[in-house]
């Protein structure tokens, strides 16, 4: 059944030349943006899921907010940056503020769950540093001043960490740095984000649904990937689910 559905829906959304082309920049509206089409499959045939013709076999796929703000990007000029940054806080002894509830319950509920630390996330940055050569920040280094205060600095940026969303206030929706921070709280806002100016080419989301977030009739989803976009950030890796953190830490390796 979800074989023929996603199938269905690749006949409906995209054009017959789609062969003609390798690269494919979808502009989604409304409810598509929680569609992921490089899922949706080209024929109607194979028996299990590993099996299946997805679009991501023959295209690369890419988003982008509006026509305009993908044609600015792609058009901006580059400055000479560093490499590659990456951060993964730790958690330890993390401080939760009494005066924020939600994010007190939030991060409450990590707690008990066993959830709040992500051991591979460490591990996932410094096997990438090996690869590209770049810097980490990872414990007590990785902070959200720390953070605001380079992030303009470098090419690529990886985040592994955790995320907390709001859905009544989406602004609010946020990335948890290591809170042992003398002039920040930890918590690094979409609101946050629409304030910075990044020069990034690319910044890689490892965290719960970072694509993810409140529908907002003519500015699309309000989530931490769109925010890097306004930051002026061209490409975001994001997801639009929750992350398991060793099968994640893999997957970006």
């Amino acid at each position: 059944k979800w074989r023929h559905l996603s199938h269905r829906l690749y006949q409906l959304l995209l054009p017959s030349s789609l062969e003609m082309y390798e690269h494919v920049v979808i502009l989604p509206d409304q409810a598509l943006h929680f569609l992921p089409f490089e899922l949706l499959c080209a024929s109607d045939t194979g028996s299990q899921f590993s099996e299946l013709d997805y679009l991501f076999r023959t295209h690369s796929v890419a988003y982008a907010p509006s026509a305009t703000r993908w044609l600015w990007q792609a058009g901006r000029a580059k400055e000479a940056l560093r490499g590659w940054a990456g951060f993964a806080p730790s958690y330890e002894n993390q401080f939760i503020a009494q005066g924020d509830t939600q994010q007190n319950q939030a991060l409450s509920l990590l707690v008990r769950e066993g959830n709040l630390a992500l051991p591979a996330a460490q591990q996932e940055v410094e096997s990438l540093m090996r690869i590209t050569g770049g810097e980490i920040f990872v414990g007590k280094d990785a902070t959200e001043s720390r953070f605001k205060a380079i992030a303009s600095d470098y090419q690529v940026l990886h985040l592994a960490m955790h995320t907390l969303l709001e859905d009544e206030e989406p602004l609010f929706s946020k990335l948890l740095f290591q809170s042992t921070d003398s002039t920040e709280n930890g918590n690094l806002t979409i609101a946050e984000l629409h304030a910075l100016s990044l020069q990034a080419d690319l910044a890689v989301l490892s965290a719960c649904n970072t694509g993810y977030g409140s529908l907002m009739p003519g500015e699309g989803v309000t989530s931490l990937s769109q925010a890097f976009t306004a930051a002026g950030c061209p490409s975001t890796v994001m997801s639009l689910w929750q992350v398991p953190d060793r099968e994640t830490a893999d997957l970006m390796v």
